[in-house]
């Protein structure tokens, strides 16, 4: 069937996997040259220019998609970061103001709107693209991934940790000191310096 093609169709589908050179995209040539050395098994369905030209693209939106999810990934975990710093540092300020000053009211205001327009959807969307990037993929059996998502995990339950603390400040309770909070607000940057070694590094 690759013969029977024209050089001009064949060359459209071969820039599209040649588009294709890193990470899970580079498996789409790999899987194309494998069907073309078998016989092209999986190719006996395009009898018409015009599959091979739908074929051609399918492979171009498909490794355009990982680019994608990877973006909104990233931009996703630096917003969820910002939260996860930023959040500790409100509950420091907010417990110097008298519990039944003005003051007091303006920092739960702050800290709520913190969580629900920004760290609650950045918590969901990175865990989103993160799930669909392991399984496009296929890292969920490498070891490096197990450790990150570990991580990731350990960086979820500190934020629901804040969360509840956070509504403990909106009822009064003041349960920690402000040199507890600061030393608390060291667990996401060591962890996301972690994640992101493992991530670049690939070590297991």
């Amino acid at each position: 069937m690759w013969r029977r093609l024209s050089s001009s169709w064949r060359s459209a589908i071969m820039r599209g996997l040649l588009s294709a050179r890193h990470g899970p995209r580079n498996r789409l040539l790999d899987r194309f040259r494998q069907a073309r050395h078998e016989g092209n098994r999986s190719f006996s369905g395009l009898r018409m220019r015009g599959e091979a030209a739908t074929f051609a693209v399918m492979l171009q939106v498909l490794a355009m998609l990982y680019l994608w999810l990877k973006a909104g990934h990233v931009i996703f975990v630096i917003f969820w970061m910002a939260g996860l710093f930023m959040l500790p540092r409100f509950f420091v300020y907010h417990q110097e103001a008298p519990a039944d000053s003005p003051e007091n009211a303006i920092w739960v205001d702050r800290e709520r709107k913190l969580m629900k327009i920004i760290m609650w959807p950045s918590l969901f969307v990175v865990w989103g693209f993160g799930l669909a990037l392991a399984v496009s993929g296929e890292w969920y059996t490498q070891g490096w991934f197990h450790a990150k998502l570990a991580l990731v995990l350990v960086l979820s339950a500190y934020h629901l940790w804040l969360a509840s603390y956070a509504a403990k400040l909106a009822r009064g309770e003041r349960q920690l000191t402000g040199r507890q909070l600061r030393l608390l607000n060291e667990i996401p940057g060591v962890t996301a310096a972690l994640i992101v070694v493992l991530v670049i590094v690939k070590p297991f």
